[in-house]
């Protein structure tokens, strides 16, 4: 999630999907074949979208959009945003829009559609995307709040409703699974999280087959999220770079990280993490990290791992690379395991980026950042939390850990 920080307010009730009609809007567009096209998934029926000055955050964004837009950042791209609204308490709409260096104008209006969390939803927008504005390569982002591996959702069994897309609820959100079975074989380049703490082992390695790259935050993101004005001239060509990206992204909040301004004067100088995830090497850092668990044991270890949340004490979220240190330092690993994991580690992680602190609703110091973070459990029965035995990772990998 987005973190709204000093605005906490409930999010309200179940949608009402708005407006009528699933056509295409009449204009002209650009012949089949633009060298990319990019779906913006924004899931803003929640207080992200709440219509209040000190929100509208999807408003915001997309009028980042427009002006990267005017600037000439899409070339012959195709920017095409699917926005769920929040209009009043039990009211919103989707829409499929697209950016256009001379505006913003509306495709299609959906009715009768379930949540925007769903798999049926999100399919249907891919689908529509696709026949609406073909490209020869096609990029992703996911816009709400979210909360990482939990995996949890309106499409798997729930233990509590987590995972991505607050629509309308917390109580509607995607799980971490379904996400993988609505991406997988969708031909994206790339998948660029909009959202806190998605940057973990657990996601991306249920990812892995459904884009090459995956750009997200280890930690939670400042309320303001990606800088579209600056961000998209990476993102639009075809030849896309998400790492530079999210490096931009990352420096654009750098280059304001101030832990002591005032949040309502400064709300973008408490700090930010980003990584740039190669998710085809994630069955090699799978490999390598499995070995170190099924010689070590997590035993013992403290809370001195460093965590991205936390304030939670559920290291629900710990540094990936410390974690399998302390892991494998304790059961006194072969140098050759620790090499192979650092290289792993490398070829997955292209780039992480991370301020020396993060001051948002989780405050703590940042000594280590590898770029991904996993769950450690503080006992064997941790692994029933949010149904983390139904993840890749757990199955492949975590299952080895002694506890």
């Amino acid at each position: 999630m987005k973190t709204i920080h000093h605005y906490i307010l409930p999010l309200l009730l179940a949608i009402l999907a708005g407006c009528s009609g699933d056509e295409p809007a009449p204009g002209p567009e650009p012949a089949p074949g633009s060298p990319r096209t990019l779906l913006v998934y924004m899931i803003a029926n929640n207080n992200l979208g709440y219509p209040y000055e000190w929100a509208q955050y999807d408003l915001r964004d997309i009028a980042e959009m427009e002006q990267a837009a005017a600037a000439g950042a899409l070339g012959d791209s195709r920017l095409i945003v699917f926005r769920h609204a929040y209009i009043a308490p039990g009211k919103s709409e989707m829409k499929l829009l697209e950016v256009t260096r001379s505006g913003t104008r509306e495709l299609l209006a959906y009715s009768g559609l379930p949540s925007s969390a769903s798999e049926e939803t999100m399919r249907r927008v891919i689908a529509d995307t696709k026949a609406i504005a073909p490209a020869d390569s096609y990029g992703l982002v996911l816009w709400s709040h979210a909360s990482g591996w939990l995996n949890t959702g309106i499409d798997t069994p729930a233990a509590a409703p987590l995972s991505f897309g607050y629509d309308g609820s917390a109580s509607n959100a995607m799980s971490v699974t379904s996400l993988a079975s609505v991406l997988g074989g969708e031909g994206f380049d790339y998948i660029y999280f909009d959202c806190c703490f998605m940057a973990c082992a657990e996601v991306a390695y249920e990812l892995r087959h459904a884009a090459t790259w995956m750009v997200a935050s280890a930690a939670e993101l400042p309320v303001n999220g990606t800088p579209y004005h600056i961000a998209l001239p990476y993102l639009m060509p075809r030849q896309a770079d998400p790492a530079a990206a999210a490096k931009a992204t990352y420096t654009y909040y750098s280059d304001r990280y101030d832990p002591t301004a005032d949040f309502n004067d400064n709300p973008d100088a408490f700090g930010c993490t980003f990584s740039a995830i190669y998710l085809p090497a994630m069955d090699r850092l799978a490999q390598s990290v499995r070995e170190i668990y099924s010689a070590g044991t997590a035993t013992g270890l403290t809370s001195a791992i460093q965590q991205f949340a936390p304030q939670t004490g559920a290291r629900l979220y710990c540094d990936l690379e410390a974690t399998a240190a302390a892991i494998g330092g304790a059961a006194g690993q072969e140098p050759a395991v620790c090499t192979e994991f650092a290289d792993a580690l490398h070829e997955a992680v292209a780039g992480q980026w991370a301020t020396p602190g993060i001051h948002l609703q989780n405050t703590f110091t940042v000594n280590t950042h590898c770029g991904l973070t996993t769950y450690l459990p503080t006992s064997a029965s941790g692994f029933s939390r949010e149904n983390y035995r139904l993840l890749a990772w757990y199955n492949d990998v975590a299952c080895n850990l002694k506890l």
